[in-house]
């Protein structure tokens, strides 16, 4: 099946409208700021972890305008085959920004948006209504406790997953729990990895919770706390389960 094209001028179109302009210099330390405060994030308790995630919200949407956002949508779009009523499930949205970009392209596709803070909500609730969608729904919970019936997905997708997330494994593990047995069904994430941690530990946490990893694809590297980092775009599918001997 062809796959839809990806279009980076619509992309670059519609992040315009939804991010607010920031000057370069300025924006580059608030990122760097942000993701020291973000990495980590699931550690902390959760009244905190929720306030961060507040106050992050205007900065989350302006590293949307960066190129790598542009580098990964590009990689959506050529690797993930979203088709006419596939069922989409986006994990840990925050204002979701790319996300809503993704939906506006399919819009006979049903796309469902977890977050588990109500500010987040709000903020992504505004562009799908400014953008007139109406195939995206919000769901308001935190990962564990996502009131979604199981096995109910064709695709789960999750961006900016840390290491902490992964090495937390309950991102992977609803993941596994809400994608459907279909054939076609993947999991597909964008994750960040510090270049001292062998990429193949990132690779076993995904596959010791029910998935076989098909694509890993290097998106950009970036510093953060004078550490390298590699992002990558994965998709995996769900592993089939062995049926019991006797």
């Amino acid at each position: 099946m062809k796959l839809r094209r990806f279009d980076r001028f619509a992309a670059r179109q519609f992040l315009k409208r939804h991010v607010p302009e920031s000057k370069p210099a300025e924006l580059g330390q608030k990122i760097e700021e942000l993701r020291g405060r973000l990495y980590d994030l699931e550690t902390k308790p959760k009244n905190e972890r929720i306030r961060i995630w507040n106050e992050s919200s205007g900065l989350l949407r302006a590293i949307q305008m960066r190129k790598p956002a542009l580098r990964l949508l590009e990689e959506f779009f050529r690797h993930v085959q979203l088709k006419p009523l596939s069922r989409a499930l986006f994990l840990c949205t925050g204002p979701a920004v790319a996300e809503t970009f993704v939906a506006s392209k399919f819009p006979r596709a049903r796309f469902t948006f977890v977050d588990f803070s109500e500010r987040m909500h709000k903020l992504a609730n505004g562009i799908i209504e400014q953008e007139g969608l109406k195939n995206v729904r919000l769901v308001f919970g935190d990962i564990g406790q996502i009131p979604i019936k199981e096995k109910s997905h064709d695709f789960v997708c999750a961006f900016g997953v840390s290491l902490p997330q992964l090495e937390d494994s309950r991102l992977v593990r609803t993941a596994r729990e809400m994608i459907s047995e279909k054939p076609d069904a993947r999991f597909a994430m964008e994750f960040g990895r510090p270049v001292n941690i062998p990429l193949q530990h990132c690779m076993r946490l995904i596959e010791s919770k029910g998935f076989e990893i098909e694509k890993n694809i290097p998106i950009y590297r970036t510093i953060l706390k004078d550490m390298a980092f590699d992002v990558y775009f994965t998709v995996a599918k769900p592993a089939q389960l062995r049926p019991k001997t006797l």
